[in-house]
């Protein structure tokens, strides 16, 4: 990843100085459409929300924002099993795509993807 989150990848080079500059938002919501379902929005609230604010940035067309099965990549209503959100959004000429992992927990919210939430930090010397 670059520092500001965006995808590393050769379709980079195709951004103009503006579209290099709105591109970190892909990640953004990729992440903040995730946090939506830990907190127990449904899948479908929580893309069609993510797809409205990468229209919303300048994104000029969403290919999909899709919570699939992790090892299947069919599509999931609710998260009762590891997933993947997974999004393709055209900026310009250039069709950016990322994913992250979406795990379920045992109180039927997803658990903790593996990062601080936005505010936290890591204690040094610790794994979470």
């Amino acid at each position: 990843r670059e520092r500001d989150g965006l995808a590393r990848s050769s379709r980079n080079a195709y951004l103009s100085p503006d579209e290099r500059a709105t591109a970190p938002v892909l990640h953004r919501v990729l992440l903040e459409t995730g946090e939506r379902i830990h907190d127990g929005m449904s899948i479908e609230e929580a893309t069609a929300r993510g797809t409205s604010e990468l229209t919303m940035a300048g994104f000029a067309g969403v290919d999909y924002l899709a919570v699939a099965d992790a090892e299947t990549l069919e599509p999931l209503e609710r998260l009762d099993r590891p997933g993947r959100i997974l999004v393709a959004a055209w900026l310009g000429i250039t069709r950016l795509i990322d994913n992250e992992r979406l795990m379920p927990s045992s109180r039927g919210r997803a658990a903790d993807n593996g990062r601080p939430r936005s505010g936290t930090r890591r204690r040094a010397g610790s794994s979470r």
